[in-house]
């Protein structure tokens, strides 16, 4: 379960309810209310999902290139993603941990595990919404 206080609009989650989609669909936060979050698929309708239904999605290199990084240098087990947005960014991740670095900093962020988490970092260095390259409806 996401906590609530997590959240905000444009987050991407699993919805486990599937009262207005199929259960376990990733779908897009588009308000958030004392009932639940209500959410956005790719079939064009939108629903609610109660917040205890509502689960992280993992993040994954597939997440980062969905989000425009693109692939930069590889090796051993790091894989650094590069994506630039006002200023260069680059994300290292490694099995299944985050870094991030604007060339000045380098900062372990080995609690952002999930694509909100990472959403909402990239707002606040940025300012700028981390948005999905194309939608799709795939289990991750």
């Amino acid at each position: 379960m996401i906590k609530v206080n997590d959240l905000k609009i444009g987050n991407w989650f699993i919805d486990n309810e599937g009262a207005y989609c199929n259960k376990g669909d990733i779908v897009k936060v588009i308000n958030i209310s004392e009932y639940g979050v209500n959410e956005y698929h790719d079939m064009g309708a939108s629903g609610r999902c109660h917040f205890e239904m509502a689960e992280p999605i993992i993040l994954t290199k597939e997440w980062l290139l969905k989000f425009g990084f693109s692939e930069y240098i590889r090796g051993g087990r790091d894989i650094v993603f590069q994506r630039l947005a006002g200023s260069f960014y680059s994300v290292i991740f490694e099995s299944n941990k985050i870094s991030f670095t604007n060339n000045v900093q380098f900062i372990m962020l080995q609690h952002i595990k999930f694509v909100h988490q990472l959403q909402n970092l990239f707002f606040c260095i940025t300012g700028e919404e981390l948005l999905k390259v194309d939608f799709m409806q795939e289990k991750y």
